[in-house]
C-alpha cells in the first residue's frame, strides 16, 4: 500500500483493489475512488508523481 499526503487530501493505492482503484481521502473519509494507471506497487515507487501526472492534485 502506498500513500501520498497533498494538503488535507490522501492519495491511496493498494494493488489489492480491484481494478487498479485508486482512493481519495479527506479526513479519513473516502471522497473518490479512480482507476490508475499503475498496475502494481513494483509499477508504483513514486506514487506523488502519479498524483501530479494524473492532475488529482488539483481536482479534489
Amino acid at each position: 500500500m502506498l500513500i501520498y499526503k497533498h494538503n488535507e487530501y490522501e492519495y491511496i493505492y493498494d494493488d489489492n483493489t480491484i481494478g487498479n482503484s485508486m482512493e481519495i481521502r479527506k479526513d479519513g473519509i473516502v471522497v473518490d475512488n479512480i482507476e490508475s494507471p499503475i498496475s502494481n506497487l513494483k509499477d508504483a515507487k513514486n506514487l506523488e508523481n502519479t498524483v501530479i501526472m494524473l492532475g488529482l492534485d488539483n481536482q479534489v
